[in-house]
């Protein structure tokens, strides 16, 4: 789903200049100079066209905003890998990526050979791109965590490492339109306040039925796209370990 979003960032005539090479910057679809390279990693969320772009696409918000936002959203997919809540994911996540990880992981957990993601130490996260002729936002997540997939009957692990790996990916988040208030979740039913854990309401007992928030994640990719290092497990455009599929 990431590929077929836009390449192109917002073009400037005039306005922010690179730090590193002193010439106009392009554009902002990644948090580099097309010139010179120099990263702008922790700096591209600070740029007044950047700040101007979020505001005209997602009404309220600031970078900064949406970086806490986004602050908790791999621990939350985590935890729903670990329990199988799949749907909790409906608050942030795109429904049909949603259930292609769902099915996918079920699938393999069905051959016997199931892959086991856990214990993220999150280390950053940072602006990398903004559109200007579609309304996405693109973050680059770093940190690492187990990921390895087993055979369920041996316990002998097929491919990864039983040690926490490092982890450099690209989500790209598009926004629903709903108001920032909508950062919380609330009950369908009661309007009650929900934690994004809760299974039924505590106030009513009802199901959760979770609704999209602000803000809806529709792809992962690998930030380094080195053949060495096997897939990211939530990368929908090539799932799985090279030779597990």
């Amino acid at each position: 789903m990431d590929a077929l979003l836009p390449g192109s960032g917002i073009s400037l005539a005039t306005g922010s200049v690179c730090p590193g090479c002193q010439r106009p910057l392009l554009g902002f679809a990644m948090d580099a100079c097309g010139c010179c390279g120099f990263h702008l990693e922790g700096r591209l969320h600070a740029f007044p066209e950047v700040i101007l772009r979020m505001h005209e696409i997602a009404r309220s918000w600031t970078p900064e905003a949406f970086l806490a936002w986004a602050r908790h959203r791999p621990a939350q997919l985590l935890w729903t890998l670990r329990t199988g809540h799949w749907r909790n994911l409906g608050y942030w996540v795109a429904e049909d990526l949603w259930r292609l990880w769902a099915r996918q992981f079920a699938s393999l957990k069905g051959r016997m050979k199931p892959r086991l993601v856990d214990e993220l130490a999150l280390a950053s996260i940072s602006l990398y791109g903004i559109g200007e002729f579609a309304p996405w936002v693109k973050l680059r997540i770093r940190g690492a965590r187990l990921d390895f997939q087993f055979d369920s009957g041996t316990r002998n692990i097929l491919h990864g490492n039983a040690e926490p790996t490092p982890f450099h990916e690209i989500w790209t988040f598009m926004p629903t339109g709903q108001p920032i208030e909508k950062t919380d979740h609330q009950c369908g039913t009661c309007a009650g306040g929900l934690d994004f854990k809760d299974i039924d309401c505590p106030y009513c007992g009802c199901p959760v039925i979770p609704e999209p928030g602000p803000w809806l994640l529709v792809g992962i990719r690998p930030d380094l796209r080195d053949p060495d290092m096997y897939r990211s497990p939530f990368d929908a455009s090539a799932f799985g370990f090279p030779d597990s599929n």
